[in-house]
């Protein structure tokens, strides 16, 4: 009776039997760093928020003095 050869590579990484695994891995470093991120924006400071606000469209900008006048 003959024995299997030993693989010559045994470190080899079996993709197909990991990528589920590493997949959920990184959909949770992802979520994980979404959420960071909320939380971070939630305890900026007030000043911070408006200062890096968007600019008002301009349909939304006060009309002009002389328009009110």
């Amino acid at each position: 009776m003959t024995h299997a050869p030993a693989d010559p590579h045994p470190s080899r990484v079996n993709f197909a039997a990991a990528a589920p695994r590493a997949f959920k891995a990184l959909i949770g470093f992802d979520a994980a760093a979404r959420e960071g991120l909320d939380e971070r924006r939630a305890r900026r400071h007030p000043r911070e928020v408006e200062k890096n606000a968007p600019a008002r469209a301009p349909d939304l900008a006060p009309p002009p003095a002389s328009a009110t006048a």
